[in-house]
């Protein structure tokens, strides 16, 4: 294969944006889709190799095997088991231990399923998993495993049938991926069989490549094209979907019409640019782990000069990794040089890290670092609840044979349940559960990053819950408990000493207009969400019920057990807010409930209850080895506890 400095440049354009976006340079909002664009690169590559081996009738596919672990394994196992020694000293056990799952699944390259089955790409805690980016990785393996051997059954055939059924298995994945993004957006991000166009697409590449001449205009337009894409995309689309054919379709013009002639061809074989690309394997494999223990130590939120020395950083480390780990293994003369000594280390190497990993997964992450009293804080912060409606059977607590009361909310009603359960014990009532976590009890709401389909699942839900309460006579009393300044505010709490809550903000849309299969909001946001709200409050007080009203409940902002596990060292361990920044965020969310509060509403204020109360003028989160949270805003079992008496109080109040 015929060497093209140009393609080593367009990795440097798919793995900056990635760096940039991940360090949180905001302007490369679409930074992600850089991964899309190795997909299409590595498909054309592999492929072209593929079918001049196939051509001179000389594939193997042992040989193909033993040049993927020589050109994945070596770096991986140096970055994981450096990755695994830093864990030791930054990650908590929790952490360590879904740190050594994700070893395992690494090795065996499944990572995108087990990342799948725990989080979302941009969900809160993505951005802690040292080997998250790792997922891209075993999309490539697996589809690796299955692509060579296809290829090689069908090449009895001519060129243009083999193209025309690799172009249909494309368009079958792309249709999978569209049908997924509305209704499966996790799944659709990280699972082979919506990633499998983007391989496909660099695969027919190769096939077409040799065709096609130079074409100033169609190498420009591949190149606007994937500007566009890193810079106009966001978090918030659906992705990969429709938006995602522009970096993949002008990563795909780049290579089939950006030759030596053409000016993009000229500026990506610039030296910097390409020598980038020569190590943008290793630089995708660092930056994330130094990344997230950076957060470990900074907090969330890098500035631009912390952010800007951490590029730096993995840039350093990817060029002594190159040179020092790849190269050897990949030279003229390489380390292993047989085939089975390539693969007795490769299995080696896996086994080990493995092995360690187990080690890591049956002492529960421990390995003899815990202090006591962590261990005991742990175990009050684990004590908590966490349920969800289901509309297959109905969920009640306390008296099944008197429900005389709904709770509907968020994940913050759902956290209440378990100390509701406590306080109904011996008393008449019983409370049938409508929450629904990442769902605020208000009609008319949609949450795009849930998924862009309509009817939303969220609105839904709220429907089908007022719905219940509305037809049910013998319901006369609706709790109500949801992360109102959430909403409102349109951004995650900062504590204002270091504490910034991790993740994206809900994308919360109302009265979402379709438009090409996707919605576009109201214009003011929080107004919709007030009036939307408000509205359904004064529909229960017309039906006759009762509101028991939990007013916002103190955010912590740092994860509790990551904030000790930091601090583990210190004498004074306990976790608490400030008070005034509590009724700052909490302001405009409390206006609104105060205005609407009626003669029929209970008002519950948490704030009460757990501020100014074990700490002058903070909100506590833990009190000795006590928690009163499960995480950065979600009340545990005894959390709830102290709220629950007077929830289940105001429920008998006349």
């Amino acid at each position: 294969m015929k060497y093209r400095a140009e393609i080593d440049g367009l990795r440097t354009v798919a793995v900056l944006p990635v760096v940039l976006f991940h360090a949180g340079f905001s302007v490369f909002s679409g930074g992600f889709v850089g991964v899309d664009i190795f997909f299409v690169i590595s498909g054309f590559l592999i492929t072209t190799i593929l079918i001049q081996e196939l051509d001179e009738g000389r594939f193997s596919i042992i040989n193909f095997y033993a040049r993927r672990s020589r050109r994945i394994l070596p770096a991986l196992f140096a970055v994981v088991a450096a990755t695994g020694v830093t864990s030791f000293f930054y990650l908590s056990p929790n952490d360590l231990e879904s740190f050594a799952k994700s070893v395992i699944a690494c090795m065996l390259f499944v990572s995108n399923i087990l990342f799948w089955s725990e989080t979302g790409y941009f969900d809160t805690n993505a951005e802690g998993k040292p080997l998250l980016h790792t997922w891209s990785l075993a999309v490539e393996e697996q589809y690796y495993m299955l692509f060579p051997i296809l290829l090689y059954l069908l090449w009895r055939f001519r060129a243009r049938t083999v193209v025309t059924l690799i172009t249909l298995l494309a368009l079958l994945s792309f249709a999978i991926c569209i049908a997924a993004a509305a209704n499966f957006p996790s799944a659709n991000f990280y699972l082979i069989i919506s990633r499998t166009w983007e391989l496909l697409a660099g695969s027919i590449c190769a096939f077409l490549a040799p065709r096609f001449g130079a074409n100033q205009i169609l190498a420009i337009l591949g190149l606007a094209l994937v500007a566009v894409s890193i810079f106009a995309i966001n978090s918030t689309m659906p992705v990969p979907g429709w938006a995602t054919l522009g970096p993949v379709l002008g990563a795909s013009l780049i290579i089939l019409f950006a030759r030596s002639s053409t000016w993009v061809a000229q500026i990506l074989s610039l030296r910097p640019i390409v020598w980038i690309g020569l190590i943008s394997y290793s630089l995708y494999l660092w930056h994330q782990p130094v990344l997230v223990f950076a957060r470990y130590e900074f907090g969330e939120h890098l500035g631009a000069g912390i952010a800007g020395g951490l590029v730096i950083l993995s840039l350093v480390l990817a060029t002594l990794t190159w040179k020092f780990v790849e190269q050897p293994f990949r030279g003229r003369d390489p380390y292993l040089a047989s085939r089975r000594a390539i693969f007795t280390a490769s299995g080696a190497g896996m086994a080990l890290l493995i092995f360690l990993a187990a080690v890591v997964l049956l002492d529960h992450g421990r390995l003899g670092r815990v202090p006591a009293f962590y261990t005991a804080l742990r175990a009050s912060v684990q004590d908590s609840s966490s349920v969800n409606f289901s509309p297959d059977h109905d969920l009640i607590i306390g008296n099944k044979d008197n429900v005389t009361a709904a709770l509907i909310g968020d994940s913050h009603a759902n956290a209440m349940v378990g100390g509701l359960k406590f306080a109904l014990e011996g008393r008449a009532e019983g409370i049938l559960i409508l929450s629904e976590a990442g769902c605020p009890p208000i009609r008319g709401l949609v949450r795009l990053d849930f998924g862009p389909r309509l009817p939303s699942p969220c609105d839904e839900h709220a429907r089908l819950a007022f719905d219940r309460i509305m037809a049910n006579p013998q319901i006369t009393t609706v709790i109500v408990a949801f992360r109102f300044p959430l909403y409102l505010e349109g951004s995650r709490f900062d504590n204002g000493e270091g504490g910034i809550e991790t993740g994206v903000t809900p994308a919360v849309l109302f009265d979402a207009i379709p438009y090409a299969g996707q919605v576009r909001p109201n214009a003011d946001r929080a107004s919709a969400i007030i009036a939307a709200f408000s509205a359904d409050m004064k529909a229960l007080s017309a039906a006759g019920k009762k509101i028991v009203m939990i007013y916002p409940i103190p955010e912590v902002g740092w994860d509790i057990m990551q904030y000790v596990w930091l601090h583990r060292h210190d004498a004074n361990h306990d976790v608490s807010t400030s008070l005034v920044r509590y009724r700052e965020r909490s302001a405009a969310a409390i206006a609104v409930l105060d205005q609407l509060a009626g003669t029929d509403w209970q008002i519950i204020r948490p704030a009460d209850v757990l501020c100014n109360t074990f700490v002058k003028d903070r909100c506590a989160a833990t009190v000795g080895t006590k928690s009163y949270y499960r995480d950065s805003n979600h009340l545990n079992n005894a959390g709830a506890g102290l709220l629950a008496p007077l929830i289940v109080r105001a429920i008998g109040d006349d």
